[in-house]
């Protein structure tokens, strides 16, 4: 999708290297690529960091507590509502969110990053939540 490449982009750079090693040149690809994002781009990207950050602080309670769910309800709400491909429209049922994006807490490259901003016991919480919401346990997907 070519909506999502400029993302793409800044996940390569964020993940290729810590930021304190980056010099000149890699500081201003990463800031070429930011200044390129649509107002629309950014606001979708900070509205998920919230909805991610919301559910990490509400790690005091069971991931499958009512509260918790009905976070985890709207942030899928969220991401249906500004989806800008109509084919995948459809398709984002809860199974479908939790299979693809619970497990990017937990693995690979993106975990990584997502651990910097929610720490390691945040981003377990806020995999169970989200493969819970799909009707999985985290360690099914």
């Amino acid at each position: 999708d070519p909506a999502t490449a400029p993302f793409m982009q800044v996940m390569d750079a964020l993940i290729s290297k810590p930021a304190q090693d980056w010099g000149p040149d890699e500081v201003k690809r990463l800031a070429d690529i930011f200044e390129n994002l649509s107002f629309e781009q950014w606001h979708f990207s900070f509205a998920l960091n919230g909805y991610y950050q919301v559910i990490a602080d509400m790690r005091d309670l069971e991931h499958t507590s009512e509260l918790v769910q009905r976070v985890v309800r709207l942030l899928h709400e969220y991401i249906v509502r500004n989806n800008t491909d109509p084919e995948l429209s459809n398709k984002i049922t809860p199974q479908f969110f939790a299979k693809y994006t619970a497990p990017s807490f937990v693995d690979g490259d993106i975990a990584m990053l997502h651990e910097r901003n929610y720490g390691k016991s945040g981003c377990l919480f806020i995999a169970k939540a989200l493969a819970y919401y799909g009707g999985y346990d985290i360690d099914e997907l």
